[in-house]
This record gives C-alpha cells, structure tokens and sequence, in this order.
C-alpha cells in the first residue's frame, strides 16, 4: 500500500449545519476520520496528512490525538490565498474553495503517491482490499481510484452531490460532479434537469490513489478552471476528468460493492451511528480502535 494517506477534512458541512467531520461516535467516541486511519494503516499506510480549515485546526488535532499516538499526523490548512500562480480565487470562495484546491494546499507534505479520502465518509474496510490490489497493479505515473454504486451512497433525508464515472475496461473516461441527487418513488434523479441515473451507476467518493505529480497537474488545471469557471468550487471530480480527457493521466478503477457510509444531513447521524454499530458486531472493527 502506498505510504501515506491524505485525508479532506475542511468541508464546512452547511447542509449538515457545522463540520460533520469532527462528529464522534459509539461508545468510544471516534470519528469517521480515524476509521480511514484505522483502515488505511492496516494497510500499510505510515503517515497521514489532514487538510483543515483555519477555525478547524483545534478541534481536529484533540480529535486525533489518540490516533496520533499510532502513526505520525501533520496538519495542513486550506486557505484560499494558496493558489497556483497567476490564479486568484473569487472572495466568494474563500469559505469553500473545493477539494482540488485542498490537495494543492497540501503539496509541500506530499513527497511521493499518496491515497487520499474524505473525511466525514466510512468507506469500509472491503473497499480498502479492493484499493489495496489496484495499488499492487498501478503504473506509478497514474491513478487508482475505487468507486461505489450510486445506489448505495444516497441519503434517505435529502439530495447529495456524487461524481458519476465513465468506465471502460477498467479505466476512466471521465467523471462528472452530479449535484441534487435524490431518490424519488424507487427512482434515483437529479433534481437540477429530471435525469434519471441507473441505481448501478459507478459513483466517484473521492477514494483515490495519486501520483506525487498530481499536485502540478492541479495547478496547470486551476489555470484554465478559474478562468471559463471562476465563481465555482474547484471540485476534485471535475479536474480529474480533465486530466483524463486531457490524456494527462490514465485513473484505472475498480467499482466495489461494499457498504459505504458517510454525513450530508443532520438526519444521517443516526444512519451512521447503526452502521458503524454492525460493521463493529460484525467484527471488522474493534469497539476501540486506539
């Protein structure tokens, strides 16, 4: 497995009503960060680098601190001012400049391929063996990425954002930021223009395995994004696509029919709550991860 895990942890969770990430659960109190942790040092992950927002850097580091007491943990702050040179992100972005930007800012404690995932999703430990094996398979100057069927990622409380993948043959062909997606009378459709999506659709979670060179390809991107789409989140999804399309890096990807869980509303709360309550019954986890 490669060495170290970046995991996204700035989000501001407005739907939710604050940063979902810092949410902590069971008996034991832990978050969904510090099941990616467990997880990814299983693994063989060695060292992991959290993305923050400035307000968020307190609270995450007393969050992690047991873990940090398995495996080396840095901080890292996504702020808008950090940008690709000749780029300036709209002040109205300041808050939440998008994914892509999180990786960018994170570029100085990425000295080689890394194996990144959001922090306020539990993506299991199956999905974990599946990353594992393209990992085993992965051209070092291209990306691994894991996805998910749509149908097991929606929330039953409200509409969610996922990235719909293109796949042939195992490799990407691009990847699409699908916005208001909600399942309505056992019909799953965006919200935006009626579009009914297939229930199998593969689905981008941002689990992916990158190249150390992703973060350059990041700021050549950031370049042409803020200039035909400047009022808008530099979203993760939609500059991997580029990048595909671009011929710039090949993303080979496995689709797993693992469980995945995560928080976009306050409801979901209790979702995860019994979920990670049966992945524990079932004995992938221990009551106490630390």
């Amino acid at each position: 497995m490669i060495p170290t895990l970046l995991l996204l942890a700035a989000g501001r969770g407005s739907r939710y009503g604050g940063p979902k990430q810092l949410e902590r659960y069971g008996k034991w109190q832990h978050s969904l960060m510090e099941y990616g942790i467990f997880d990814a040092m299983r693994h063989g992950v060695a060292r992991v680098v959290v993305v923050v927002s400035k307000n968020g850097m307190a609270a995450a580091e007393e969050l992690l601190e047991r873990a940090a007491k398995k495996v080396p943990i840095e901080f890292v702050v996504q702020d808008s001012k950090d940008a690709p040179s000749g780029v300036k992100i709209p002040d109205a972005l300041e808050q939440s400049p998008g994914t892509a930007h999180a990786i960018f800012c994170a570029r100085r404690q990425l000295d080689g391929p890394f194996t990144v995932i959001n922090g306020d999703d539990f993506y299991a430990a199956e999905a974990w063996d599946v990353m594992a094996k393209l990992i085993r398979y992965q051209d070092p100057d291209n990306a691994a990425a894991v996805a998910y069927r749509l149908a097991a990622t929606l929330s039953p409380n409200g509409a969610v954002s996922r990235g719909v993948c293109n796949i042939k043959d195992g490799k990407l062909l691009s990847l699409k930021e699908v916005r208001g997606i909600v399942a309505v009378d056992e019909k799953i459709r965006c919200e935006a223009d009626e579009i009914a999506l297939p229930p199998e659709s593969a689905v981008s979670m941002n689990f992916f395995s990158f190249p150390q060179k992703i973060t350059d390809l990041l700021a050549a991107d950031a370049v042409g994004f803020f200039s035909f789409h400047g009022g808008g989140e530099w979203a993760l999804p939609d500059a991997v696509s580029r990048m595909v399309e671009g011929n710039l890096m090949a993303v080979a990807v496995a689709v797993t029919r693992a469980p995945w869980f995560g928080i976009t509303h306050r409801n979901d709360r209790q979702l995860v709550e019994r979920a990670l309550a049966k992945a524990i019954m079932s004995g992938y986890y221990p009551e106490k991860l630390w």
